[in-house]
């Protein structure tokens, strides 16, 4: 009876445990089926849909981009503007063919292919967004300017590729939706059957449970670890795309984007904006000399050595070659300017590649400084003015500053041009063979004579933008009073050289406050008109401006300097000089005095006109100073309407 019992007994604990193993198996075979329709499903997210959901925001951001630059090329007017937006509209189209491709071989699903197939079509099929556009920029290109504009905002195919890129963005969103939720699903059924299993067994529930728990946590570290992939992968790639390998800066296609959207942020503030752009000189010798190797640290240590004296909110990034880019958000052009010779001064004080080369390798920079909106109403052209800028300090010697400003002025001299072409390194740019030579020499010699400024204004900062402010003024001044362009021209030169004879003054009165200066000092400082005059008469293109330039302290009373002429024995164009210079000097910031507003140097000219100045050209340089304020305004409405 008792062993009948331990028969039964043995026979229930059998058949429990069958059961129980059957049990145990049926829900290991369950969550084998379902761990393997879940890395089916993360497989197809990793692999198929979220790349299709990036190309998807690609292919949008291309098509808003198109539309964009196709707006901004109908409505332009500057044909160099025209030319490259027309370039980038090419390249941005091919960009979208290659994403559509990209996105037609991650399709996976009929409504996919079919949504795709829509949008393709009617952007690039016949009738399309494309050949429309292409007949638009025919109209703009024959002239037909408003026709082009409205045809272009009129476009009725824009709204129907805008509402297929939603469906098809709808259609990827929606399935990667499905199969998340699938995932899930998924997930909370082995949840379940683990917590059944668990609950039904005992070391074979917890075996199991162990597997598959196990299971899943190299499940989720395997999709971890391609999501972390794919993450790492596309930051690597975006760092490719924007970062220059050698310097670690910003590339050109970085620098692109990120001035332009520092232009349109100044646009939209009405804040200025200033771009420095410089290179080596002479860099190719520095390869040359001591090798491909060590010119790449000379780079790298450029670019570091830039970074070091910028602000925080300032951008440098490598342009091309030896060539460099700088941002300067929020700073005025004399702002600029002080950077820059900031920048100059840190790279020629002390040799660079000092571990490659024994006691390093001395490099210069020459500098362009442009500033948006006075030097021009886009980035790109702000860019090229800064460029030019740059070319022209390489012109006037090297390792030294120049502005936009200074770079139009020098392109109207054609000798000076002629001068100084050989100092530059462009192929296209070299020194002229074959030049009359008394051409060349006065070439030479007034390259002399501009280059002497240029030194100057490495000793007294400012000196040229004084220089370029007073001759601006005089030029007014001289046309209206009916100068010919010949003596409008001369008198210009004259102000503009007029402090040329500082260059002989020793750096102590230049840089001296001048309420500390001795009355020898002061006698000295007084001859610089005279020195300036001598400099000029050496030369028989420039001496007839040494009148003007000798005479430009003479006082309308008799009480000035150097031969106390009176009235209008004093040279007309030395008169206009005077009142030129006395204006702009209050104007500007000294170490020993602040600078006045514009009313109370007005009101300081009228109290010495008849003792220091003509008084009859008083009025004549008020008039030029409300043609210059209207030629202002109508710039700045001009930039605001860009």
């Amino acid at each position: 009876m008792r062993f009948s019992h331990l028969r039964q007994l043995e026979i229930k604990l059998v058949l429990g445990f069958g059961l129980l193993f059957l049990s145990m198996v049926m829900t290991l075979g369950i969550n084998l089926a379902v761990t393997t329709h879940y890395e089916a499903i993360t497989n197809r997210l990793v692999n198929h849909l979220y790349p299709a959901r990036q190309q998807v925001q690609e292919i949008a951001r291309l098509q808003v981009s198109l539309d964009s630059i196709g707006a901004r090329y109908v409505l332009s007017y500057d044909s160099q503007q025209q030319t490259q937006l027309l370039k980038t509209y090419q390249q941005q189209v091919q960009e979208l063919r290659t994403a559509i491709a990209a996105a037609n071989t991650l399709a996976d699903t009929p409504t996919q292919r079919e949504a795709l197939f829509d949008f393709t079509q009617y952007f690039f099929g016949p009738g399309g967004y494309y050949a429309s556009n292409q007949e638009i920029f025919a109209q703009k290109q024959a002239g037909q300017l408003l026709t082009a504009s409205d045809a272009y905002a009129n476009n009725a195919i824009l709204p129907t590729i805008q509402q297929d890129i939603n469906i098809y963005t709808g259609v990827v969103d929606g399935e990667i939706a499905q199969e998340q939720a699938e995932v899930l699903a998924d997930a909370r059924l082995n949840q379940l059957l683990n917590l059944g299993l668990g609950g039904g067994a005992s070391l074979f529930g917890l075996g199991i449970a162990f597997f598959i728990t196990r299971s899943i946590r190299r499940l989720y570290q395997r999709i971890e670890e391609q999501n972390a992939l794919l993450t790492e992968n596309n930051a690597r790639l975006q760092s490719l795309s924007t970062t220059d390998q050698l310097t670690d800066l910003p590339n050109q296609r970085a620098l692109l984007t990120l001035i332009e959207k520092e232009c349109e942020r100044a646009r939209r503030f009405g804040r200025p904006l200033s771009f420095l752009f410089f290179d080596g000189d002479r860099f190719k010798h520095v390869n040359d000399t001591y090798g491909h190797a060590t010119g790449d640290v000379v780079l790298r240590e450029l670019g570091e050595r830039t970074r070091s004296v910028l602000r925080a909110g300032d951008t440098v990034g490598r342009f091309g070659g030896e060539e460099f880019l700088v941002l300067l958000p929020e700073t005025s052009q004399e702002e600029a300017r002080i950077v820059a010779e900031r920048l100059r001064s840190a790279v020629a004080a002390s040799p660079l590649a000092i571990h490659e080369v024994e006691h390093g390798v001395a490099v210069t920079v020459s500098i362009g400084v442009a500033t948006y909106p006075t030097d021009g109403a886009t980035a790109t052209e702000v860019r090229e003015q800064a460029d030019q800028a740059m070319y022209w300090a390489k012109r006037l010697g090297r390792n030294q500053v120049r502005t936009a400003v200074e770079a139009i002025r020098a392109n109207c001299d054609a000798a000076l041009k002629a001068a100084t072409a050989q100092a530059l390194e462009r192929q296209e740019l070299v020194a002229l063979d074959g030049r009359d030579p008394e051409i060349q020499v006065r070439a030479e010699q007034m390259g002399l004579v501009y280059s002497l400024m240029g030194a100057l204004d490495l000793r007294e900062p400012g000196t040229s933008t004084h220089a370029n402010q007073v001759s601006d003024l005089v030029a007014g001044m001289a046309r209206e009073l009916q100068f010919d362009e010949d003596h409008i021209r001369r008198a210009s030169s004259a102000a503009f050289l007029h402090d040329i004879g500082k260059i002989a003054l020793p750096d102590r009165l230049l840089q001296q406050s001048p309420q500390l200066f001795s009355a020898p000092e002061w006698h000295l400082l007084h001859q610089h008109a005279e020195l300036g005059a001598s400099i000029v008469e050496a030369s028989p293109w420039l001496s007839d401006l040494a009148p003007a330039i000798r005479h430009h302290h003479e006082h309308w009373d008799g009480t000035g300097s150097p031969d106390g002429l009176k009235g209008e024995d004093i040279p007309l164009e030395a008169r206009l000089i005077a009142v030129a210079e006395a204006y702009h000097s209050m104007l500007t910031e000294h170490p020993y005095q602040a600078a006045r507003s514009v009313g109370e140097v007005l009101d300081e000219l009228d109290r010495c006109a008849g003792t220091q100045f003509d008084p009859s050209l008083l009025p004549v340089f008020r008039n030029v100073l409300k043609s210059l304020q209207q030629e202002e305004n109508i710039s700045r409405v001009f930039s605001l309407s860009q």
